[in-house]
Formats: C-alpha cells, sequence, structure tokens
C-alpha cells in the first residue's frame, strides 16, 4: 500500500497506469483500494457504494473485476452481445446481394427466389421475409430509401403584409342539432 496525495494506491505501477486512465477509472481504483488495504484508512463496501453512488451490489461486481483483471477490470465494458443468434446468416446475405445487383429486383421477388434456390426453409428452419431482404438492401446500400429521405418543407414570402389571410370561423351552434325536449 501506497499513499500519494492521499490518495491510497495498491501498487508503486499503478500510479503511473492511472494518469493515463478516465476520471470515472480512477475514482472507481480509489474506492476499491480502499475497501481492499488492511490498515485503519480501510473503508466498507456500503462506504465505497456511497462515494461512487453505487449500489453495494455493483461494488462487488467491481472488486471481483479488479481481481480478476487489474486496472483493465474498472473500465466501462461493451454491452454488445457476443453473437446474434437471429442474424440472417452471411451466404443468404451475399446470395440477396448477388441477386438484386444481377437483376435489379425488389426485396419481394428477391425472397421468392433466394428462399426457392436455396432450400431456406428445409437449412435454417424457417423463410426469408421480405422485410428482412428489404433490411439487408439497405444496409448494403443497394435501395434508393424514399423511407430515409427527409422531406423539405416549402416555405414562401409574400411581398406586402397581409397580402395572405388566413382566418378560421367557428359558428357557435349548428342547424342539424336538435336543441329541445
Amino acid at each position: 500500500m501506497i499513499i500519494v496525495q492521499g490518495e491510497v494506491y495498491l501498487e508503486e505501477c499503478h500510479i503511473d497506469i492511472l494518469k493515463k486512465e478516465l476520471e470515472i477509472v480512477r475514482k472507481r481504483y480509489h474506492a476499491v483500494a480502499r475497501t481492499l488495504v488492511s490498515d485503519i484508512i480501510r473503508i466498507t463496501r456500503q462506504d465505497a457504494a456511497n462515494m461512487l453512488d453505487r449500489s453495494k451490489r455493483q461494488i462487488q461486481r467491481i472488486v471481483k473485476r479488479f481481481r480478476e483483471e487489474g486496472i483493465a477490470g474498472l473500465r466501462f465494458k461493451s454491452r454488445k452481445p457476443c453473437n446474434s443468434p437471429s442474424k440472417t446468416p452471411n451466404d443468404v446475405e451475399k446470395k440477396i446481394v448477388e441477386v438484386r445487383k444481377a437483376t435489379g429486383f425488389g426485396s419481394e421477388q428477391l425472397t421468392s427466389i433466394v428462399n426457392g434456390s436455396l432450400n431456406i426453409e428445409r437449412k435454417y428452419g424457417h423463410q426469408i421475409s421480405k422485410t428482412t431482404a428489404y433490411n439487408i438492401l439497405v444496409r448494403n446500400s443497394l435501395v434508393d430509401a424514399e423511407k430515409k429521405l427527409i422531406k423539405e418543407y416549402k416555405s414562401f414570402e409574400r411581398d406586402e403584409s397581409n397580402e395572405l389571410l388566413q382566418a378560421a370561423y367557428k359558428i357557435p351552434w349548428s342547424t342539424n342539432t336538435y336543441y329541445g325536449r
């Protein structure tokens, strides 16, 4: 344990490493280090959680990751999944792109061609839908996506004020309404 300018470090090499890290990583390190030291300056995990505005359970996870990975375990991790089981297989995507480039067909015709030629239902248990084919074409920039274009508003100006007036009238009662008993 090393104390430098009021901050606790577990090892001397951590001082230089933490200079290059983000502020949140430094805060996490100092909270974790204070929970791991065995001295008078040791704090509880609940106090560390209060320092970082996190729950005690989250601090336990951070400490566990620090013990396993070191300072790298204190950085934010990507939440992106490691695999996408529902993603369209690459060979099917390539086939759709090839057929589109060769024929210029739309997504409806492409699905019937690709589903029939590759026996997709037998191979993957389901067929490719029109929407999936369209999304593949958009991903590969093969569609003039009218939906993606932003419609511009047409503005106009008049030469003189009050040249064009618009008024809304409200009729207080209607002739078709029956008032009475």
